[in-house]
């Protein structure tokens, strides 16, 4: 052991080193707060470790392991390492917070683990060394493996670091109100260069399905598979039951028949709500009922229709199909922006992505609240760049490896 050259034995040792010593910080240290790195202190640390990668190449001659840095071997143990952790990582829950019991092994949040770091950050030196020691002196030839090793780098350098200037916030807006204060997850306000005005909310719904539940337990029959019929297939069979749709009213709101009945009509306005003429047949006894069921709003109650003393026919609550806002975004440049912010559709303005993120759920689709998240990574377009790099790269390689194919 220790013998020049090293072998992978002593390079595994290297990495377990790393490891045990992770552990060790985060026994003794505790987790990483990465909140403790933001700007200006990330960019500090940036050129602290680049000096540190650029003073290690410089000494290469004269150190030997700060040779073995940019070996190959030394570079497949770092990377089986860290791949390692991250499948553990990806096996456990993962609650993203750090604990502050000094003692707490962070399994459940690698991520501010030391013990995941620390080989995370050998990885990345022993990529950066790798690069460098391929970039000086420079070839032309070697243009692909740079611009392929050095985007690499630069994407797990920077979003590492970036990670601690992230901002996540959330703003709840109401129509003819435009909102310039939002709130981050420990639930300080910010106030923001940007204000938004709710225009309109829009939800569109699934349609409506009906199934049979217990009256006692309330749980959909039959227990553990139920069955369900959607209201857009107008005829179909739960358990017992032949179950016709009459007529289906998509907004409707219920009015009284001699006291005890009730019946629904249609009514476009504010709380309305679905609701169905059903006629429900027993196969078996050939028993015919008939009746309004209804799923509810935040203003009429649900309907249900009895069969029998055991079971009801009811219809469930419908589930959102797709929901978006029209806004209005006011600058404090005085620029004015109208759009549409939906599910996955965000908007962009000033360096920030405003994503649809919730409503009231209590009204449905009548909501008057739409909140937003909006998330602001001023370290993304250097990510971006890494990655049209390694992008670049592998088209370099595809055409080298081609040109030889045809030499």
């Amino acid at each position: 052991m220790w013998n020049k050259p090293f072998g992978y034995s002593e390079y595994i040792l290297i990495g377990g080193g790393v490891t045990f010593i992770g552990a060790m910080l985060q026994i003794t240290v505790g987790a990483i707060d990465w909140s403790l790195i933001a700007f200006p202190a990330n960019v500090i640390l940036l050129c602290l470790f680049v000096a540190i990668m650029v003073t290690m190449h410089l000494m290469r001659g004269k150190v030997y392991l700060f040779r073995c840095m940019s070996e190959s071997r030394m570079a497949v143990v770092a990377i089986a390492t860290v791949t390692l952790l991250t499948f553990i990582m990806g096996m456990l829950r993962q609650d993203g917070a750090a604990s502050a019991d000094k003692f707490s092994f962070g399994f459940h949040s690698m991520l501010h683990a030391w013990w995941y770091v620390l080989p995370f950050i050998w990885l990345t030196l022993c990529l950066g060394l790798t690069a460098l020691r391929r970039t000086i002196p420079f070839h032309f030839r070697d243009l692909p493996f740079m611009l392929n090793h050095w985007g690499l780098f630069v994407v797990l350098l920077c979003a590492t670091l970036g990670s601690a200037d992230i901002q996540q916030l959330n703003m709840p807006t109401f129509p003819g109100k435009p909102e310039w204060r939002a709130v981050d997850t420990k639930g300080k306000i910010h106030e923001l260069p940007i204000a938004i005005e709710l225009q309109k909310f829009t939800m569109e719904q699934y349609p409506a399905r009906l199934m049979i539940i217990d009256n006692n337990t309330g749980t959909a029959q039959p227990e553990g598979r139920p069955q369900t019929l959607g209201i857009d297939e107008k005829l179909g069979q739960i358990l017992d039951w032949r179950i016709k749709v009459d007529k289906y009213l998509e907004y409707a709101a219920p009015v009284g028949i001699n006291g005890n009945k009730i019946k629904y009509v249609g009514w476009g306005t504010d709380g309305a709500t679905d609701a169905a003429l059903i006629t429900a047949t027993n196969v078996k006894t050939s028993q015919k009922l008939q009746g309004w069921i209804s799923c509810g709003s935040y203003l009429f109650p649900f309907n249900v229709m009895k069969l029998n003393k055991a079971i009801s026919l009811v219809m469930a609550e419908c589930e959102p199909k797709k929901f978006s806002s029209d806004v209005k975004i006011y600058t404090d440049e005085e620029k004015v922006y109208a759009g549409r912010i939906e599910v996955n559709k965000p908007f962009s303005v000033m360096g920030w992505k405003i994503y649809q993120l919730d409503y009231d759920k209590e009204k449905g689709r009548w909501s008057e609240m739409s909140t937003f998240q909006l998330v602001k990574d001023p370290w993304l377009p250097a990510v971006y760049a890494g990655i049209f790099m390694m992008l670049a790269g592998a088209i370099g390689l595809f055409l080298r490896k081609n040109d030889k194919k045809q030499d």
